[in-house]
């Protein structure tokens, strides 16, 4: 009963904490049409909330399945496209949010590269040596 007292307090938090997030912070809105993890979480498609409060908090939220992640990210400086938008790493059949970019709602940050992510480069540098490999053999 304990922990599931402690489990709603967490989720209580994490709510408020992402909603003062975005009233208090630039924002901007974004759709993002494949599955993408962000740190440890992987999280659905959709049209996304996605927020910055400079000292290193991002915020990215999708209200319509009740989905929010919190996470540790850098500043970043103001890219010369006007354009606002976010930019992944993709590895096989993963989408890791690496870069979120728009000088309009001043929302510039980048995501340090996780322990699954790197977990995903060293698979595809294995899958590609090995791509290479028979390559190599196929054309002798």
């Amino acid at each position: 009963m304990k922990k599931l007292i402690v489990c709603a307090l967490l989720a209580l938090a994490s709510s408020l904490t992402a909603d003062r997030a975005f009233a208090e912070n630039p924002q901007i809105r974004i759709n993002i049409p494949f599955d993408f993890t962000v740190g440890h979480s992987t999280l659905p498609s959709g049209n996304y909330r996605i927020a910055y409060d400079h000292s290193g908090i991002a915020t990215i939220a999708n209200p319509d399945r009740g989905v929010t992640v919190v996470h540790l990210a850098s500043n970043e400086l103001p890219s010369s496209d006007e354009t606002c938008k976010a930019v992944f790493d993709h590895y096989g059949e993963k989408y890791f949010l690496k870069q979120v970019s728009c000088n309009a709602a001043n929302v510039n940050f980048a995501m340090p590269p996780s322990a699954l992510q790197k977990k995903a480069l060293e698979q595809a540098v294995i899958n590609a040596v090995a791509a290479q490999s028979v390559s190599a053999s196929r054309s002798r």
